[in-house]
């Protein structure tokens, strides 16, 4: 766990899938000039929050646990963790296309001994979705454009089963 690596970790709460998403919390016991502290740090997009609860300052050291549970109930409030749907429509730095699932592929084949290049839009579902599916629509067969408008439309097709599994 990149967060906690070394640290001693206190699991003071039953693990859900909410509370150990990928690691992104992390309360660990630590003292720095004789001083116990609880630490809190949460990674959300890149960024670290991070804080420490010195034991002194407060009544008991259960009590500053209570503390630091709360700071970081509350930059988790702030701060959600993306779920699958938000996730999946990320634009990335590598799209070409202009929309995230939807991409330009080449397609090179061998048939009769002649090289054939074949150009063609792709949508495919969102990451993480199982079982992973596609479509593809040829620029030969529909055109550039509609090809693209196409696929365009199979992604968003694919999202939105992904949220209707998403909506109880």
């Amino acid at each position: 766990m990149g967060l906690c690596a070394g640290a001693l970790i206190y699991k003071m709460e039953p693990e859900t899938e909410q509370n150990s998403h990928h690691g992104l919390r992390c309360i660990t016991r630590g003292e720095r000039n004789q001083r116990p502290y609880w630490r809190v740090a949460v990674r959300r997009r890149g960024v670290l929050y991070q804080k420490r609860f010195l034991d002194h300052l407060y009544p008991s050291r259960e009590q500053a646990l209570l503390a630091a549970q709360q700071w970081r109930d509350q930059i988790q409030a702030e701060h959600p963790v993306f779920d699958k749907l938000h996730l999946s429509q990320t634009l990335r730095v590598n799209n070409t296309s202009g929309y995230p699932g939807v991409f330009l592929r080449t397609i090179t084949r061998v048939r009769n001994g002649k090289v054939q290049h074949y150009r063609l839009w792709q949508a495919q579902t969102p990451e993480g979705v199982k079982p992973f599916k596609s479509k593809s629509f040829s620029i030969l067969k529909y055109g550039d454009a509609e090809a693209y408008a196409l696929a365009l439309a199979a992604r968003h097709e694919f999202e939105a089963a992904l949220q209707r599994d998403l909506i109880p």
